[in-house]
């Protein structure tokens, strides 16, 4: 216990030290290729955050313990909105990205359906999987094509002075790497002994993967968002958290399913499915009215999500 008590410890420095690091360096990339903070976010840092949750996804397909695989997923999606963003806006209430954000907010909502559409029989086979990776690949190269687009629409009188505290390239993908291999290296000490702790406990493995696993693999998530917060970058740090949600839904899973095919509880799919549609949909109408998170929103969404994790806890313990 004494050993787990100081992995933990050591995981949190590793985490919130990695991700000063890694938010800055992500800003400076956004600055040179020439892209808005958003894009970046849902691209680049999003692929970088959600490395974790594909770690596991993949870990878990190998392993053929499909219910973590989907637990893991969803609960990520839940964890990034109603548990991070929740809290980021509790702490310091920010605007959000006019219009193009409730586009992707949309998009994720669509893709948490068809989610549910491919379980509906209970199983994601592979070929589901391999659309699933497929809609993720091209949201990602749409996105990136847009954002380049977008920026030369918004800037094209600006010339190529940065505000970014690295005045190199070799300086930013050294700080990119290092500040991620600090948030990802930190998340794992802390995910596998949570992990550790579950099995001994025998808690079933669908519940460790909405709660545990879900919350754990998304601490990259967490840590940017707060330093995003703190250095008054809101729009990277919103981007992420979308540009998470959609990887999650997309790559994450169907890469599991194409691993190995997936397999869900109906009571489960019955419950968490449309808890994280509610979740999402209460992020979509509270920011879609003034365009920013207020701290009363964060609470509303922090409560939504406590709902989730409470009823999951009933379900896996009936």
């Amino acid at each position: 216990m004494f050993l787990e008590i100081l992995l933990f410890l050591i995981g949190i420095g590793l985490i919130f030290k990695g991700s000063d690091y890694f938010v800055d360096a992500s800003v400076a990339i956004g600055e040179r290729a020439r892209l808005p903070r958003l894009v970046i976010g849902c691209t680049i840092v999003s692929i970088a955050t959600t490395s974790p949750e594909l770690t596991v996804s993949i870990i878990s397909g190998v392993n053929r313990v499909p219910g973590l695989a989907v637990g893991n997923a969803l609960g990520s999606v839940a964890a990034n909105i109603g548990f991070i963003l929740a809290l980021a806006a509790i702490i310091k209430p920010f605007k959000l990205p006019q219009g193009k954000f409730q586009q992707r907010a949309l998009i994720i909502i669509g893709l948490t359906l068809l989610l549910f559409l491919f379980t509906i029989d209970l199983n994601v086979p592979r070929w589901r999987g391999f659309i699933l990776v497929i809609i993720g690949i091209i949201y990602l190269i749409l996105d990136f094509r847009r954002g380049k687009k977008q920026y030369a629409a918004e800037n094209n009188n600006l010339s190529g002075s940065t505000t970014s505290k690295f005045n190199s390239r070799r300086a930013i993908i050294f700080y990119f790497i290092l500040g991620l291999a600090m948030v990802i290296g930190g998340s794992n000490l802390l995910v596998n002994a949570a992990s550790n702790i579950a099995e001994v406990l025998g808690i079933p493995s669908l519940f460790v993967g909405l709660t545990i696993v879900a919350i754990g693999t998304s601490l990259p998530e967490l840590a940017t968002a707060i330093a995003a917060v703190r250095k008054n970058v809101f729009d990277l740090s919103v981007g992420n958290l979308i540009g998470a949600n959609i990887l999650n839904l997309t790559l994450v899973t169907g890469t599991a399913a194409s691993i190995s095919p997936l397999t869900l509880s109906r009571m489960n799919q019955l419950f968490t499915f449309p808890m994280v549609v509610a979740i999402l949909s209460v992020f979509f109408f509270s920011a879609r009215s003034n365009n920013e998170m207020t701290r009363k929103e964060g609470i509303i969404l922090l409560a939504c999500y406590i709902c989730l994790i409470t009823g999951s806890i009933i379900l896996n313990a009936g």
